[in-house]
């Protein structure tokens, strides 16, 4: 192809192409951007809610702050003698549009428990994961606070 035949002004076909298709496909492809982004904020949103009940209610916990995900580190003190260390972080899978939502436990640097869901972004139920994060505080909490 000539120099010439690129620089021209775009033909009837280009311009029709752009209009009906590209422009289209640019304009959902930056809506389903969005709506990625926000469904991952209301996920989010609920790790930071439970994080900070959890800091609240043990002062020998510590936050590491972390993109997608929350990372709770416990310290050995007077009350509790055990460290532990609860994690939880979300995975996106762009060629299924899925979301991964992980859950790792550990007390004294064994590894208690480990889990996850996927969800389709396209039907995200935040009150399933809403559960099934609460699920798993329960479930790390009921270790650690057990006698030794």
């Amino acid at each position: 192809m000539s120099e010439k035949n690129l620089n021209q002004d775009p033909g009837e076909f280009t311009k029709k192409f752009d209009a009906e298709i590209f422009n289209k496909y640019l304009e959902s492809s930056d809506q389903k951007l969005d709506e990625v982004e926000e469904k991952l904020a209301k996920v989010q949103e609920i790790l930071e809610k439970r994080k900070n009940f959890l800091l609240q209610r043990f002062e020998n916990c510590k936050a590491k702050e972390m993109n997608l995900g929350v990372e709770l580190e416990f310290f050995p003190n007077h009350k509790l003698k055990k460290s532990g260390k609860l994690h939880f972080h979300c995975n996106l899978n762009e060629a299924t549009f899925a979301m991964f939502l992980e859950y790792q436990a550990q007390i004294e640097g064994n590894l208690l428990h480990k889990d996850y869901i996927s969800f389709s972004l396209k039907r995200l139920n935040l009150e399933k994961v809403e559960r099934f994060v609460e699920a798993k505080i329960l479930q790390f909490a009921r270790e650690y606070v057990k006698s030794p």
